[in-house]
C-alpha cells in the first residue's frame, strides 16, 4: 500500500499555463469588486500563485520562456520592463481664507475657551499638543 502511494506522489507534474492563459486570469483579477481568491477558485488555481502573476503584471515584468534545462524542465526568463519618466503637471491650490478655531477643552472643573486663526492650523495643533501632556 505504502509503495502505491509513493508512485502516486512521484507521478505528479507541474502544470504549465500559457501566457495567453494567465493574461486573462489576471485580467480578470484587475476587475472593479473582483475577489483574487474566487477567480483563482473558479480556475481551479491557487489563490497564492495568481496573487504572483497580478503582482509580476503590475510591476512590469514580462515572462519569456527560455526552452528546456537540461532535465527538461522547462525555463522562464524574466524581463525587466524599462524605467520611464512621467512628467506630470502639479497646480498649487489657492489658499482659502479660512475661519478661526474655536476649542473649548475640559480638565477636570476647568474649562478653557480658546479662539486661534484658522491660517495658523499647524501652530495651533503644535501647541494644543504641547498644552495637553
Amino acid at each position: 500500500m505504502a509503495r502505491a502511494v509513493i508512485s502516486l506522489l512521484a507521478a505528479r507534474t507541474r502544470r504549465r499555463h500559457s501566457p495567453q492563459f494567465r493574461a486573462q486570469v489576471v485580467s480578470a483579477c484587475l476587475q472593479p469588486g473582483v475577489s483574487l481568491a474566487a477567480v483563482a477558485l473558479a480556475n481551479g488555481l491557487n489563490a497564492n500563485m495568481v496573487r504572483r502573476w497580478v503582482k509580476e503584471h503590475r510591476e512590469g515584468m514580462g515572462s519569456v520562456a527560455a526552452g528546456p534545462d537540461q532535465k527538461g524542465h522547462s525555463q522562464v526568463k524574466r524581463a525587466a520592463a524599462p524605467a520611464q519618466f512621467v512628467a506630470v503637471a502639479v497646480e498649487t491650490a489657492p489658499v482659502m481664507s479660512m475661519g478661526d478655531i474655536r476649542l473649548e477643552v475640559r480638565r477636570g472643573e476647568t474649562v478653557v475657551h480658546i479662539t486661534w486663526p484658522g491660517a495658523q492650523a499647524g501652530a495651533c495643533a503644535q501647541w494644543l499638543g504641547q498644552w495637553l501632556r
